[in-house]
């Protein structure tokens, strides 16, 4: 069964900065084709997803202090998930998560 992934919310800035509202935005997707629990080992890791998904997300553990980066950026982040939308032009079906040491996230594409 398919949907619509929406992502909705309001940035929060440091005190006296203005809040800045964030999409909506949204994107037609298939159901959860893919949901695994990835074992990451120090340095890069190639996760494999499957052909077709519209995009995928990849929640990082609770109060995590491994760093994890993805595209250069620091993706540990506590409570917080990466939610990627894939370019159906230029299509994937794999990314790089490099680790900082071993550290299990949860993958999801869908």
């Amino acid at each position: 069964m398919g949907g619509q992934f929406t992502l909705q919310g309001q940035q929060l800035g440091t005190p006296g900065t203005a809040t800045q509202p964030i999409g909506p935005f949204s994107v037609a997707c298939s159901a959860v084709q893919y949901n695994a629990q990835e074992a990451l080992n120090s340095g890069s890791n190639t996760i494999t997803i499957p052909s077709g998904a519209a995009g995928f997300a990849v929640i990082t553990p609770t109060g995590g202090t491994t760093a994890i980066t993805y595209g250069g950026n620091n993706i540990a982040q506590a409570g917080l998930a990466l939610v990627v939308v894939i370019d159906p032009a230029n299509p994937i079906t794999s990314f790089t998560l490099v680790a900082a040491g071993s550290v299990t996230v949860t993958v999801q594409a869908f």
